[in-house]
């Protein structure tokens, strides 16, 4: 495997980080919960990322290959506008065709799940969702999370559904109001060990996954600090971007499965320098697909990133073994080798 490769992203944000890390987690300092008000919580990069000058709304939307004069929202990334105007139809490939809904008792999410309870009373795991950006806006991944739902998943993202946001993308950028926090993530396991979810079927919350893309990493990172309710975080182009925070990895101890769009992913590095340096004995695995920062999570049925995502998943909560030996034999049928993803991993039996 080759050794990752300076990024821009970082280069341009050396002086910043150290800034916002004054007011952010402290070397040594355990806090008591992953929810500091930070974007992205105690893993994440500080307060108000974009208007503290972490990094101006240009150079990221050049690391998007974005100009300078951008699009509104709905045309940044291709088939946002679609997803943000999606409906709730079912849909996915898995046996369980499956939509999005809300709940007015969790009003601050949108919750992906088998259109109709599964008639084979299938334990359904649930995976809390942060979005990229920190945005608070639930249906953002709809492709990818309808994918999940559809194997047999309760999905719960961060944010309502809302139709497309048609704004500037540096207006975007600079807006507090439509960000979110691990603490929504918290929220959504308060309210399905609660016993909540009931109507979508038969709910296993003896299995959660935190999981979440970019910012929405960081989230799932700190949204499974400290809580062991939590048994399996995943991370989408994500990892810790503040190297003095990086001593709170050694807290986390569920198994850790990270996914990468390859060297030219702002979360290649981090994702790299984290793996590394997770506690002793932690089962993880590292995965990356060259589809840069922005993934497949918008393709037909969420692309590769939702098959390796599910096979990541089926394994870990199912222990179905063909979804495993996907991952740890590059000889067996749709294994992610097969499907151009570079695998590596450590403490797997």
């Amino acid at each position: 495997m080759k050794g990752p490769k300076p990024f821009g992203f970082l280069a341009l944000s050396v002086p910043a980080l150290f800034r916002l890390d004054l007011v952010g987690a402290q070397y040594g300092n355990f806090p008591a919960t992953g929810d500091n008000g930070d974007n992205g919580g105690i893993f994440g990069v500080g307060p108000d990322i974009f208007l503290s000058g972490f990094i101006s709304p240009d150079k990221i939307s050049g690391t998007l290959s974005l100009g300078s004069q951008s699009p509104p929202l709905s045309q940044v990334i291709p088939s946002v506008g679609q997803v943000l105007f999606s409906d709730a139809s079912p849909g996915g490939t898995g046996p369980y065709p499956a939509r999005w809904f809300t709940e007015p008792d969790l009003p601050a999410h949108t919750i992906y799940a088998p259109a109709a309870p599964p008639k084979d009373g299938k334990a359904m795991p649930v995976v809390v969702w942060g979005n990229g950006f920190c945005i608070n806006v639930g249906n953002s991944y709809h492709p990818f999370l309808q994918e999940i739902a559809s194997h047999g998943y309760l999905v719960i993202a961060n944010g309502p559904p809302l139709a497309a946001i048609e704004m500037n993308f540096e207006d975007f950028l600079s807006s507090e109001g439509i960000a979110s926090h691990p603490s929504q993530q918290t929220q959504a396991i308060d309210w399905v060990t609660a016993g909540k979810a009931g109507r979508y079927g038969n709910i296993d919350t003896k299995h959660i996954a935190s999981a979440g893309q970019s910012c929405g990493g960081q989230e799932a990172y700190s949204s499974s600090y400290h809580d062991t309710r939590v048994v399996l975080t995943m991370l989408f182009n994500s990892g810790v971007f503040i190297p003095s925070r990086r001593y709170l990895l050694k807290a986390l101890t569920a198994p850790v499965g990270y996914f990468c769009g390859g060297p030219i992913d702002l979360g290649y590095a981090v994702s790299l320098a984290d793996y590394a340096l997770l506690p002793e004995g932690l089962p993880a695995v590292w995965a990356s697909l060259d589809t840069g920062h922005t993934g497949t999570y918008w393709g037909t049925n969420g692309g590769k990133d939702a098959q390796a995502a599910v096979a990541f998943l089926d394994w870990w909560f199912r222990e179905d073994q063909i979804a495993k030996q996907k991952f740890v034999d590059p000889g067996s049928a749709g294994s992610l080798v097969s499907q151009d993803w570079n695998v590596t991993m450590k403490n797997i039996d």
